[in-house]
């Protein structure tokens, strides 16, 4: 969540006038398409990894492939969800013309809500799935985490866990 923001405002300044129309040939191919599908989720992780291609940063354009793994598996939780098809296209759209325009902040704007908004389709889709596991032995270094099957949620504490120092205890 933290990286593809400055990825993309960071492609704003940096994208020539050819990876602008890579971005844009992407960003038309996805518009294409009315549903979601496996076709669209390896566009999906072109378009990102055009994105960080923008930068001309190879750091950045490496650690796509691990960013990209976790785009598959939001496609896999939310590809019978139509309106989170549609707030990802939108979204794409967003970044591709703030980047077109060299406009970091609308770029970075547009990158964070759309990572946020595909947060929320995968929690809704998967807030009946939810699975509690209890790691260690009760001491400080246990910890029980809200677990959304498959997601990318996995090992971070939900809005429903908290670590309470001397303990674990759900916070509603």
């Amino acid at each position: 969540m933290l990286i593809e923001p400055h990825i993309a405002g960071l492609a704003a300044q940096r994208a020539t006038p050819q990876d602008i129309m890579n971005l844009e040939l992407l960003v038309k191919a996805m518009a294409e398409f009315k549903v979601n599908s496996s076709a669209v989720a390896e566009l999906d992780v072109r378009f990102h990894t055009a994105v960080a291609e923008c930068t001309h940063n190879e750091v950045l354009i490496r650690i796509i492939p691990i960013i990209n793994e976790s785009i598959r598996r939001s496609h896999v939780e939310t590809h019978d969800d139509t309106e989170s098809f549609k707030r990802a296209k939108c979204s794409h759209m967003g970044i591709y013309k703030a980047i077109a325009g060299g406009d970091f902040m609308a770029a970075r704007f547009f990158a964070e809500r759309h990572v946020w908004e595909t947060f929320a389709d995968m929690r809704k889709d998967n807030e009946n799935k939810e699975t509690i596991y209890y790691t260690g032995d009760g001491g400080c270094g246990s910890h029980v985490y809200g677990r959304y099957p498959g997601s990318l949620f996995f090992g971070q504490f939900t809005d429903r866990w908290r670590c309470s120092g001397g303990g674990h205890r759900s916070a509603g």
